[in-house]
């Protein structure tokens, strides 16, 4: 059955006992002594070995019940792999976000305010993160901490509507260094 690199896998049956290999080659099928000596995945004889490990030990009633509480057990530690996954995402999202962060801060910052032209040292978001704005470059103006503070969460027609109902020049005056 056997050649220089190959072992024949008697996998597919036809009709009056002839079996297949996936080489292409033909066999008669083989008695049953012959299928004790047959290619077995070393894996599989592990994994048979523990099941009756289990058994001998009192663990498991057959090799059933250990192949079932194997794969029970083996369920749980893939559920809770992927449990413990789930509560590290955003813990890494974070960590991402942080490094794109410091990325933008650096590009942004260099300019002066967007809105009265003083020194810069926060970000705004133009669309408000309340109103569905995204942390985007676009989305995204150098602003001082005086702006950024007073803008909170509206636009800007909104927050310009705001100062001068309240008599306060537009565009902001910037604040004495």
């Amino acid at each position: 059955m056997t050649t220089d690199s190959h072992v024949c896998t008697l996998d597919r049956p036809y009709p009056r006992g002839v079996m297949a290999c996936a080489c292409g080659r033909f066999w008669i099928e083989p008695g049953r002594e012959l299928l004790r000596f047959a290619f077995v995945n070393p894996d599989l004889l592990d994994r048979l070995r523990d099941y009756r490990t289990l058994v001998r030990w009192g663990d498991a009633g057959s090799i059933a019940e250990a192949v079932a509480a194997t794969a029970l057990r083996e369920r749980q530690q893939r559920d809770a792999g992927r449990a413990r996954a789930r509560a590290d995402w955003p813990r890494l999202q974070a960590a991402k976000r942080a490094k794109w962060w410091r990325r933008m801060r650096e590009i942004l910052l260099v300019r002066p305010c967007a809105y009265c032209g003083g020194v810069a040292k926060t970000l705004d978001h133009i669309v408000p993160r309340a109103r569905g704005g995204k942390d985007e470059m676009r989305n995204l103006a150098p602003a001082c901490k005086r702006c950024n503070s007073e803008k909170w969460r509206w636009t800007v027609d909104e927050w310009k509507a705001w100062r001068l109902r309240r008599g306060r020049p537009w565009p902001p005056v910037p604040a004495a260094a």
